[in-house]
């Protein structure tokens, strides 16, 4: 039995949360308009992505940290490099959690019909759950970093 989603979170200990936040589907970290509310270093525009992550680790609301997971969603666009990895490891703290998703060439079974998958658009994918691909692209740069 699938438990609704209103029962599955207890958020009420931390009363009013002054950011427009949904438990289950929260902005990414990447989200600019928090400047001034979760960011309150100042970090150029070209440089906000790589360099807030572990200012939103440490936001607290009440004394207490409000986030405690992220999700990654760059890396369904384009497998991640051992030194992004590395880069992101190194700001948050030890007892985070992020989840990452997995490189679209491997997890969609057919390319959507839209411009940017080109001449592929509407057609199958032929590397859908390929696993070598996926340990040598996806799985490899989490070994190394």
């Amino acid at each position: 039995m699938r438990m609704p989603l209103k029962g599955r979170y207890n958020f009420s200990h931390y009363g009013p949360v002054p950011l427009s936040f949904d438990p289950v589907r929260h902005l990414p970290w990447t989200y600019q308009g928090w400047q001034g509310q979760v960011y309150t270093r100042q970090y150029p525009e070209n440089k906000f992505v790589q360099k807030c992550l572990g200012e939103y680790c440490q936001y607290e609301y009440q004394e207490e940290p409000l986030f405690r997971t992220v999700g990654n969603d760059a890396t369904f666009y384009r497998p991640p490099t051992a030194n992004q990895l590395r880069r992101y490891l190194s700001q948050i703290p030890e007892d985070f959690q992020m989840c990452f998703k997995v490189w679209e060439e491997i997890t969609i079974p057919s390319y959507a019909k839209q411009p940017r998958y080109g001449a592929r658009a509407g057609q199958p994918n032929p590397w859908f759950l390929d696993a070598k691909l996926f340990n040598e692209l996806a799985l490899t740069p989490f070994c190394e970093s």
